[in-house]
């Protein structure tokens, strides 16, 4: 939706149509969906429907306990005013705001992976240096765990920390020479 109004008369430069948008005197049309569009002169009927609904309900009410002079003085007022009432687009976004969602949600994004990031190294660092301290710990038997269920954030972990791969090979032939000799 356009709220300048751009006919092929007004020829716009892309430059002044950035403009326009920044400033907030252009919709962004491009943004809105098409079931949107279409859905849109319903959703205002609708509710105007259910609005004048309401409005007859209550008169009828008003009626039916006999209170003639407040329906009367009632209808009166609600009938010319042709019961509209405004209706907020939710969903158009001036341009400036879709630009700085955008941004809000990418920096959200960046601090949640790099929170995420910082749990998993802390957490695998926990349970690889408990499992070269002894393998029977329940630390030691969670990292067994997912060793076994091919865990893939493990796979992460060690893609993104190499140095610690040859530490875990060597904690696991341990762990395999002992279960060896054990048996």
């Amino acid at each position: 939706m356009v709220i300048a109004c751009l006919s092929e008369e007004t020829s716009i430069t892309p430059r002044e149509k950035e403009a326009r948008l920044r400033q907030g005197s252009l919709r962004v049309g491009w943004g809105i969906a098409h079931a949107f569009r279409k859905k849109w002169p319903k959703k205002k009927a609708m509710l105007n429907q259910k609005y004048r609904h309401q409005v007859a309900q209550a008169l009828h009410t008003m009626e039916k306990i006999g209170d003639l002079t407040r329906s009367r003085a009632a209808r009166l007022k609600t009938v010319p005013s042709n019961s509209r009432r405004f209706i907020q687009k939710t969903n158009c976004l001036r341009w400036k705001e879709y630009v700085q969602e955008s941004q809000e949600g990418r920096k959200s994004r960046a601090r949640y992976a790099t929170r995420e990031r910082e749990y998993m190294n802390a957490r695998y660092n926990d349970l690889i240096t408990s499992f070269e301290h002894s393998y029977k710990s329940p630390k030691g038997r969670e990292l067994l765990s997912e060793i076994k269920a091919h865990g893939f954030i493990l796979r992460l972990f060690l893609g993104r920390n190499p140095e610690w791969r040859p530490r875990l090979k060597a904690a696991l032939f341990e762990f395999e020479h002992a279960t060896i000799i054990n048996s």
